[in-house]
């Protein structure tokens, strides 16, 4: 991106696309410009929920995944009903504030063969036209990674 430290850029400011939300974050920043690491990145793994009734999951791209017009939610408990073409948004339970539009549910029959379940999507974003993206400034983000650093490793 043609912005840097200079504009007010920090590393991990999620970044959406107008109209048709989440794109990646801001991974690396220098006095002028800055580098996004994309959804479709593979170490990518961003929060997000089914709007109709809240269920959480990571959204990933998904191993050997070639498409960039879908994307996979891991770890869906299995107790929630998914229905196709239930909207998917940010959780604002990671760097994204909640309610960012990322896709509809694609395919709801990938069992993991446990508890939870992987939900197939399709993104409202074309990442094959994408040229102008907005990038989200949090004011309380410093604040809530410091908080969240005192929390006890749960595992």
């Amino acid at each position: 991106m043609n912005r840097g430290k200079a504009d007010g850029m920090e590393t991990n400011m999620p970044v959406i696309s107008p109209g048709r939300g989440v794109v990646g974050f801001v991974q690396d920043v220098s006095e002028h410009l800055a580098t996004v690491r994309s959804l479709l990145h593979k170490d990518t793994h961003i929060s997000v929920s089914l709007k109709r009734n809240n269920a959480v999951g990571s959204l990933v791209w998904g191993d050997r995944n070639s498409d960039y017009r879908k994307a996979y939610i891991k770890d869906i408990p299995n107790h929630f009903k998914v229905n196709l073409k239930d909207t998917v948004v940010t959780s604002g339970f990671s760097f994204f504030p909640s309610g960012i539009p990322v896709g509809t549910v694609s395919n709801t029959g990938i069992s993991t063969g446990d508890n939870f379940m992987t939900i197939e999507i399709n993104l409202f974003n074309d990442f094959s036209t994408l040229q102008y993206v907005y990038v989200i400034k949090n004011k309380l983000a410093k604040e809530q990674t410091e908080l969240e650093a005192k929390l006890p490793n749960e595992q």
